[in-house]
């Protein structure tokens, strides 16, 4: 009956909207499926190799993302995006892009590797203040190198919509590459995990590049140094470069400070955190592509404004759904990560960080509003205010630990996206009922309400009929947020 109650439900949306659908899917499901994988691997490894190394790990992993954000995010957004737009409608115009993106990228990703393999003993003794790892920042910068190739292959992949095959690939990659990880983490520890990362990422890397030569000659196309148009993409990386120098600046300084002032048991603990973080918020940013093909697809459709609101709230569930039980049951994370270091602050610490994931998730609608309608330079702006308040607080505190630290960025977030938010109705990127309907609103209280509970409240059987009543409460919510007609007055 379910089946049937969804299917007609499913026969009633647009075209648009059923491509999102379908999308979405193949990417939720390789994304969880390898994301639930990698999560038991990290909970391995961090029993096995200890906190202290898994700090370690953790800024050796933070640096080489910040450098990796700084040599591919913007470029592979609009790569995404581009081709996309004009794959049946320019192949003139799609092998200039490809050419341009992939040749960039690879000069790119060659000097950010060298930079990082020759700066790595500056940014361990005198930023972190660990001069111990210097020589495993060294091999961080070959891992670099396959990270920044890998994240590039996949946006041009992406552009193509190949969202099932990339599935399959993301699924096979797990698979060969967790045995790696538990047998080198248990015979080298630090060192053995991060050649298993390596491991990842090279392979990663060579499936890629055999799908996209693949595509290129399925499509008609080719891969020409001759084609190089700086100028046919220099607009829309721009702004994307610089919001994504700022956040991933922010957070790398952040986390050093709390590396140096605290110490790697300290970062340990933040690791483990925001590595059940990250599987929350892959899944927002791996349903990125499918919006962006399909909005610049079904360009006449932008003004469908349930699609918009589609947009807003598939990310928005997907984070009040996995973060909720997690904030209910805080000291859940101890007992995955096997430590008996738990109190009252690191409790708190967690809940301020899953409230700012699910407020993360609600914006990443709001972000693809910007890229599609090229309001970029509005969403620099943003982030640079939110930049200033993460660090403002965190100075301000005094007190560079996990707890100001997690603070700090729910304030940070929060704020950022009350003091923006007329911004977004004001040019109609929003519409008044997605953020002000009844229905909207309950779920914000529910959000911060669990927080609450989750603290509180010790008795387990109070906290699961919580749950269940609260699913049952958002699923009409949701229901209704999904059906509301758009009215922006």
């Amino acid at each position: 009956m379910l089946n049937k109650y969804l299917k007609n439900i499913y026969l009633t949306f647009d075209d648009s909207i059923k491509e999102i659908i379908k999308s979405v899917f193949w990417v939720s499901l390789g994304d969880i499926l390898t994301r639930g994988i990698q999560f038991l691997i990290w909970i391995y490894v961090a029993r096995i190799i200890g906190q202290s190394d898994f700090g370690s790990f953790g800024i050796i992993r933070s640096t080489i993302f910040m450098f990796m954000v700084f040599s591919g995010y913007s470029l592979s957004v609009t790569s995404t995006k581009l081709i996309s737009e004009y794959l049946h409608l320019d192949k003139n115009k799609v092998t200039s892009i490809i050419s341009t993106s992939f040749y960039l990228s690879l000069l790119i990703s060659l000097i950010s590797s060298l930079t990082f393999f020759v700066i790595s003993k500056k940014l361990a003794i005198n930023i972190v203040n660990q001069s111990n790892i210097d020589y495993y920042s060294r091999l961080g910068a070959f891992i670099l190198f396959f990270i920044c190739i890998n994240s590039n292959l996949l946006s041009i992949i992406q552009g193509f919509r190949e969202y099932k095959k990339n599935t399959i690939f993301n699924i096979v990659i797990t698979l060969v590459s967790s045995p790696v990880y538990i047998i080198l983490s248990f015979k080298f520890g630090l060192i053995g995990t991060l050649i298993a990362f390596l491991f990842n990422y090279v392979l990663s890397t060579l499936l890629y590049l055999f799908f996209f030569f693949v595509l290129l000659r399925r499509n008609g196309l080719r891969l020409l140094f001759k084609k190089i148009n700086f100028l046919l993409i220099s607009k829309f990386i721009l702004p994307l470069f610089l919001s994504t120098i700022i956040v991933s600046l922010t957070k790398w300084i952040s986390e050093s400070l709390l590396v140096s002032k605290s110490g790697l048991f300290e970062n340990g603990l933040y690791t483990e955190i925001i590595t059940i973080q990250a599987m929350v918020l892959s899944l927002g940013t791996f349903i990125d592509s499918p919006f962006l093909t399909t909005f610049t697809r079904w360009t006449n459709d932008f003004n469908n404004r349930r699609l918009i609101n589609l947009n807003i709230i598939i990310p928005w569930l997907f984070g009040l759904l996995f973060c909720l039980p997690i904030m209910l049951f805080p000291n859940i994370i101890s007992e995955l990560f096997n430590h008996k270091f738990e109190n009252n602050k690191f409790l708190i610490s967690i809940e301020f960080l899953f409230l700012s994931t699910i407020i993360i998730m609600y914006k990443q609608g709001l972000s693809r509003i910007l890229i599609i309608k090229n309001y970029q330079w509005f969403g620099l702006i943003s982030n640079f205010t939110w930049a200033l308040i993460l660090l403002l607080f965190f100075f301000l505190s005094n007190v560079f630990n996990l707890y100001s630290l997690t603070i700090s960025f729910f304030l940070a977030y929060f704020i950022t996206t009350i003091l923006f938010m007329p911004y977004y109705i004001k040019h109609k990127l929003v519409t008044k009922n997605i953020i002000f309907s009844r229905s909207s609103l309950t779920a914000w209280f529910i959000t911060f309400l669990t927080s609450f509970i989750g603290l509180l409240v010790k008795s387990f059987i109070i906290k699961i009929l919580y749950l269940f009543f609260v699913i049952y409460i958002l699923f009409f919510c949701f229901k209704n947020l999904l059906t509301l007609e758009s009215k922006n007055e």
